[in-house]
């Protein structure tokens, strides 16, 4: 059950029909009863003789009569518009519902809800999803599909987020291997929903670039290593034609060290303008021939 929305739905129309139809009929009821009964027991006017008097009520009475019997007409038909508008509403709330139902089945993401009443429900392919046996019916069945101390950190946090609105974002190891990222978000006071997605894909990944990054860094260094033990001089420019490095043998010949001729932009020609070296190594970069800066 998707939110509880069928059950609340149900709830909701049960409340509210009886309400409704009880007072729409009394109000009609008294209406076409009270103003017949007061008529008739109203004296008729002083300052007319006995028999204009007796004439003139009846005429009223008549007319109080007819006034009552539209009245009750009139009810009758209220009655039946009252109930096909609420049997609208009713068709227009379910397919709300069932849309809401649809989109939902078709989210990446399975969930978990709990209401401020306390009552819980969630994705219904939420326990084979996360390799359990059996459709879960609280939170703590949910528990057997993590890793050893994943669903008590899962548990604090819902709690927190609960009672005090914390949203969180954590990620937790499954008994599988698989790897899911969870999201607390609350909806209402008292009332959260968790959101379960695997990343183990992604996690991975990451996994691989990290790797790869630590590889290529490591061999960065040892490029420099090696670089670093030869007699002729060896610098590298950065983006913006910088002097970013240079070998042992760079910094000895200009008396100074890699960090100084970075800092000092110090060339390896000397009386070299700084900018006119990055000319010629813009030059060498765009490919031209015959380009050298010593």
């Amino acid at each position: 059950m998707i939110f509880g929305a069928q059950a609340w739905l149900s709830r909701k129309r049960a409340e509210r029909r009886p309400a409704r139809l009880a007072a729409a009929a009394a109000l009609l009821a008294w209406l076409a009863v009270a103003l017949p009964a007061r008529a008739a027991a109203a004296p008729p006017p002083p300052s007319l003789p006995g028999a204009a008097a007796g004439g003139l009520a009846f005429y009223i009475l008549v007319l109080v009569a007819a006034v009552g019997g539209g009245l009750a007409a009139w009810s009758l038909v209220c009655l039946r518009r009252l109930r096909r508008g609420m049997a609208a509403g009713d068709r227009r709330e379910g397919r709300q519902v069932q849309d809401v139902l649809a989109v939902l089945a078709q989210a990446p993401a399975r969930y978990w809800r709990v209401d401020a009443q306390g009552g819980q429900a969630g994705s219904t392919d939420l326990g084979p999803w996360l390799g359990l046996g059996s459709a879960p019916a609280r939170l703590e069945d949910l528990a057997p599909a993590f890793a050893p101390g994943g669903f008590q950190s899962l548990g604090q946090k819902a709690a927190a987020l609960r009672h005090e609105g914390r949203a969180f974002d954590l990620d937790l190891d499954l008994t599988d291997g698989r790897v899911i990222a969870v999201a607390g978000r609350a909806v209402a006071p008292l009332s959260l929903v968790l959101w379960f997605t695997d990343v183990s894909q992604t996690r991975g990944e990451a996994a691989d670039l990290l790797r790869s990054a630590a590889a290529a860094a490591a061999e960065a260094r040892e490029l420099r290593r090696i670089l670093d033990t030869l007699p002729l001089p060896v610098w590298r420019r950065g983006a913006d034609l910088a002097l970013a490095w240079c070998n042992a043998a760079y910094a000895a010949m200009v008396e100074s060290d890699r960090a100084g001729v970075a800092a000092q932009q110090i060339e390896l020609v000397s009386g070299l303008d700084p900018a006119q070296a990055r000319k010629l190594a813009a030059r060498a970069r765009e490919g031209a021939d015959g380009v050298s800066e010593t």
